[in-house]
């Protein structure tokens, strides 16, 4: 809703135009400032404690799935019947602890090795004991004896903080598909661009 200002456009009202545009600078800024942390990731209203907290779970889980440590991996979601994996290969969709622990076994039975996996965040957010986040990946999989490399992945996530631990209540993760006239973004090989 946009507020009326017919009244502060009199003359002789200087005042009441100060008093409008530091009030909507407040509502602006309270809202939507926006904060730069290390790789440049776009913030608002995180704390830079905050997101060092989630950028080290997302580090954290990600040494656990190259580990491939499924009961480690599954201890960074949320124990709840409505968590949410959605992702690619064997993850599909799971939802609930155990259809999200299931889903890691069967990916783990599928995918035999992780040769790297890196995520950078492009952009948190926060309100109280909730944090969601988009972010770029790279991983390097063995899948039936061949390596690939995805190289264009996309990941979102919501977290939330239970005591000091944030803990995914939601993922996703999938591969940009190619355009008309780009190349997919996965690649076959020993390489990791």
């Amino acid at each position: 809703m946009v507020p009326n200002v017919s009244g502060i456009l009199k003359p002789g009202c200087s005042g009441r135009i100060l008093v409008y545009f530091a009030f909507m600078l407040a509502v602006c800024f309270n809202s939507e400032t926006v904060h730069a942390y290390n790789n440049g990731a776009k913030q608002a209203s995180c704390s830079e404690k905050v997101y060092r907290q989630i950028d080290k779970t997302l580090t954290d889980f990600s040494k656990a799935y190259v580990d491939r440590s499924v009961d480690d991996i599954v201890s960074y979601y949320y124990p709840a019947s409505d968590t949410t994996a959605i992702g690619a290969y064997s993850i599909g969709q799971a939802i609930g602890i155990e259809e999200i622990k299931k889903a890691y076994l069967k990916d783990s039975e599928d995918i035999k090795e992780v040769k790297y996996f890196d995520q950078e965040i492009k952009a948190i957010s926060c309100s109280g004991n909730i944090a969601w986040l988009s972010a770029s990946a790279k991983v390097g999989l063995v899948i039936k004896g061949e390596t690939r490399n995805i190289n264009n992945a996309r990941e979102t996530f919501v977290l939330k903080r239970t005591g000091k631990k944030w803990r995914f209540v939601q993922t996703h993760f999938s591969t940009i598909a190619p355009g008309p006239d780009e190349k997919s973004g996965e690649t076959k090989g020993e390489t990791k661009n």
